[in-house]
């Protein structure tokens, strides 16, 4: 459908609601006012409902996007700067700008009741009536770099902005980012070539995000990027605009022909289009060594599920895998088959791996891993050939490894590490008999607690993991093969709880996601080596049932 009025219309974004298209485009009058124009289609029919004129007597009007639900129309205008509503009858419900944003009002998406807006590098929150903005936020990129956001979309909960970012790689790069309703941040990405980059368009489709934007250079640079969000106070006031029927327009169904569009990004010199495909990030990874002994790794997002297992390009173990996450990467270490202990690297984004490095020293058991992103550490955990208890650190700035350091005391086990706050947490079996023992390591001084005894017994391997809290959790086997969970407040042990189904013949493995709910891996007690996973929603506080994944394992798997 092609259709004009007596100005000239520039088509901005469209939306769609039941049998309706609702179509915003930026208007210019003769006098040189420049307007907001919205077109309300009927589907069925292909027939035009209504068209209504914004206009401002204090600005030019600029709509940059346009979203739509049950009360009405939502537009984002980056010339006044400000967020309208107009109702399904073409009637004007509301107009809200706000003071203490940055004056680049670009986009906006509703979901469950908000309206979710982008201010240059500001996401705020705006209820469905235009009254209240229950959170501002603005994202910095460590580094610190501010990016330009242009969309964003709605999905099942979740925000998906891109934008441009200047001078991460070279000059103007894309970015996207990925942050909870309540405006907490789960994962950024940037892309850059060797000119000027920008992300225009966002949309996400199973596990699959898409971005779509512009280059004068190929696209070849990308990595996973941390990011902060820091809080703003907005106020929200009303903002006077006027509302016009357009009666007189003429409109036609247009000859269309489409060119082909299998074109690459090969003139340098020129902007052109592209579009990026980027696999969303999990929510969790599992890593196992297979029956072969090779080194599986698998993916699990909270809606659907786990994907299928994919084999590390090299390497092989007699024990399981230790993994760690944190920024873009997943740091691994093994014990090799000659019991010597081996560290690589594994890219989130482009699945390169590094391939394995000798670190020195050997184990009989499967090493532990753990980062602290606050002391820019990543450590090593082994029990020695001795039975003694090792340490040894790696620079993440630098990745320059400290020599090996023994602790006090000995294990008879695996043993388990998480980090935090300059503190490097162990927990070990006993020696000598089942008991269960944890320590914390200083890493600032350079100094260790010493041995802490928690109630109760295991024949395995303990496991360790830390919540955005600073909590710490301690999962074990007990002696009758059930699964407990402890957590420790930086202070003392809060109890036993075993989950309430479920019996395991090796150590479990645990780990947090970026939700906080806690997730668990078993083997089966029946000694196959089958796989199951569960999680504790920390919304409800209860437990998934146990599913059973596809493959087996001779050893205790790992997560992160």
């Amino acid at each position: 459908l092609a259709w004009g009025t007596s100005e000239l219309e520039e088509g901005v974004d469209i939306a769609f609601y039941n049998d309706y298209a609702y179509v915003v485009a930026r208007g210019n009058t003769p006098a040189g006012l420049s307007t907001a124009l919205l077109t309300k289609i009927k589907l069925s029919t292909q027939s035009i409902e209504w068209i209504r004129r914004v206009s401002s007597s204090t600005a030019n009007l600029i709509p940059t996007s346009i979203d739509v639900g049950d009360p009405g129309v939502y537009v984002s205008d980056d010339g006044g700067d400000f967020v309208f509503m107009l109702k399904h009858d073409g009637s004007l419900g509301w107009a809200t700008q706000w003071s203490g944003g940055r004056g680049d009002v670009e986009s906006l998406c509703l979901m469950g009741g908000y309206l979710y807006v982008l201010d240059g590098d500001f996401v705020l929150r705006l209820s469905e009536d235009g009254t209240t903005i229950a959170w501002a936020k603005a994202v910095e990129i460590v580094g610190p770099f501010y990016p330009h956001l242009r969309d964003i979309y709605c999905n099942d909960g979740d925000l998906y902005m891109t934008g441009s970012v200047h001078g991460y790689f070279i000059s103007d790069d894309v970015v996207a980012f990925k942050l909870t309703s309540d405006g907490d941040f789960k994962w950024g990405v940037v892309w850059g070539g060797d000119g000027n980059e920008y992300g225009y368009g966002i949309v996400k489709s199973g596990h699959q995000v898409y971005v779509v934007g512009s280059t004068s250079w190929q696209v070849r640079n990308s990595e996973i990027v941390d990011a902060k969000l820091h809080s703003y106070t907005l106020d929200p006031s009303s903002y006077s605009v006027t509302l016009q029927s357009v009666s007189e327009y003429a409109s036609t169904s247009p000859k269309v022909q489409v060119k082909d569009p299998n074109a690459n990004i090969d003139y340098v010199n020129n902007d052109e289009a592209f579009i990026l495909k980027l696999k969303e990030p999990p929510d969790v990874y599992a890593f196992v060594r297979g029956m072969n002994n090779k080194i599986y790794r698998n993916m699990y997002y909270l809606n659907p599920s786990w994907e299928v297992w994919t084999q590390l390009p090299s390497g092989a173990t007699p024990s399981g895998v230790a993994v760690a996450r944190h920024g873009g990467k997943i740091y691994l270490a093994v014990r090799g088959m000659n019991d010597k202990i081996y560290y690589g690297e594994l890219d989130e984004l482009t699945e390169e791996f590094s391939g394995w490095t000798y670190v020195g020293g050997s184990t009989p058991s499967k090493p532990a891993i753990a980062i602290d992103p606050d002391a820019g550490y990543l450590w090593i955990v082994v029990r020695g050939m001795n039975d003694g208890i090792y340490i040894k650190g790696r620079a993440l700035s630098s990745g320059t490894w400290t020599a090996w350091e023994k602790l006090p005391g000995s294990t008879s086990e695996a043993p388990a590490a998480t980090a935090h706050a300059n503190q490097l947490f162990i927990a070990v079996k006993g020696s000598n008999d089942n008991s269960i023992w944890f320590g914390a390591y200083d890493e600032s001084s350079g100094t260790f607690s010493g041995w802490n005894r928690v109630s109760g017994a295991t024949p395995s391997a303990p496991d360790l993991a830390v919540d955005s809290s600073g909590n710490v959790y301690l999962a074990v086997r007990g002696m009758n093969n059930k699964i407990y969970i402890n957590r420790y407040d930086g202070s003392s042990w809060l109890g036993w709880e075993q989950i309430p189904t479920g019996t395991t013949a090796q150590g479990p493995a645990i780990a947090f996601d970026l939700d906080d709910n806690l997730h668990v891996m078993v083997t089966s007690s029946s000694g196959d080596g089958s796989i199951y996973h569960c999680y504790k929603d920390v919304a409800t506080g209860t437990w998934t049932p146990w599913s059973k994944l596809s493959g087996k394992t001779p050893s205790e798997p790992d997560l992160t």
